[in-house]
C-alpha cells in the first residue's frame, strides 16, 4: 500500500513539476565531482580544473557539456532541488489547509536539509558568493519553488503576484533558519509554536 501511495504521489509531482532533468554518465560524473570538490574546499576555492580532475575527465570534456564552473554548480543544485522537492511534496500534501501545509513544509526543510548532501553547496563562509553568482536564481529552481508554493497555498485566495512575493519571503526565512543559529534552543514543538506566532501571520495565514 505504501508503495502504491508513494508511486501515486510521484506521478502527481511529475504532472506539476515536469520530468526530472536527465544527464548522461559523463555529465553526472562531472556534477557529482563538483559537489565533492565544494564539500572539500568550498565554492570559492573549487576550480574547473579541480572538477575535471575529480571526475577523471579532461578540461575540454567538461566544456563540451558545461560553459563554465558556475553552470556546473547550478546544475548540481537543480538536480538536488528536484529530488528534495519530490520528498517535500509527498510530505506536505498530506495536510489539508494552506496554513498547515506551509508550517509542515518549513519544519520538514529545517529538519531534513541539514542532512542533505546537496546542502554542501549552500553552507560555509562563501555562501553569499554562491548565492550572488546566481545559483539560487536559476530559472528551474525558481520554477520548482513557485510550483511548490502554488500547491502549499492552493485554496488560499492569493493572487499570482502575492504568491510570488510570499515564495520569496518564505525562502529567505527558511535560509535564515538554516544558516543562523538561534540563541534560544528550540525542539520541534517550540519551533512550530515560534513559526505559528511569527511566520504565519507574516504570510497572511
Amino acid at each position: 500500500l505504501y508503495k502504491i501511495v508513494n508511486r501515486k504521489a510521484t506521478y502527481l509531482f511529475m504532472d506539476i513539476f515536469g520530468t526530472k532533468p536527465v544527464f548522461n554518465e559523463t555529465q553526472q560524473r562531472i556534477i557529482d565531482a563538483a559537489t565533492s570538490c565544494v564539500k572539500r574546499w568550498g565554492v570559492e576555492k573549487t576550480s574547473l580544473n579541480d572538477i575535471a580532475k575529480e571526475a577523471g575527465v579532461t578540461r575540454p570534456t567538461v566544456y563540451n557539456y558545461f560553459p563554465n564552473r558556475q553552470d556546473i554548480l547550478s546544475t548540481a543544485l537543480v538536480q538536488s532541488t528536484y529530488d528534495f522537492a519530490e520528498r517535500l511534496y509527498t510530505h506536505f500534501r498530506k495536510f489539508k489547509t494552506p496554513r498547515s501545509r506551509l508550517l509542515e513544509a518549513v519544519l520538514f526543510c529545517v529538519e531534513t536539509l541539514p542532512n542533505e548532501h546537496s546542502l554542501t553547496l549552500l553552507t560555509g563562509s562563501d555562501l553569499s558568493v554562491f548565492v550572488n553568482e546566481g545559483a539560487l536564481t536559476n530559472e528551474f529552481s525558481q520554477q520548482v519553488r513557485l510550483s511548490l508554493f502554488k500547491e502549499i497555498l492552493k485554496d488560499s485566495g492569493l493572487s499570482e503576484a502575492e504568491l510570488v512575493e510570499l515564495t520569496e519571503f518564505a525562502t529567505r526565512m527558511l535560509l535564515s533558519l538554516l544558516m543562523t543559529r538561534s540563541a534560544i534552543p528550540r525542539d520541534r514543538g517550540a519551533l512550530k509554536g515560534f513559526l505559528e506566532r511569527r511566520m504565519l501571520p507574516g504570510c497572511g495565514l
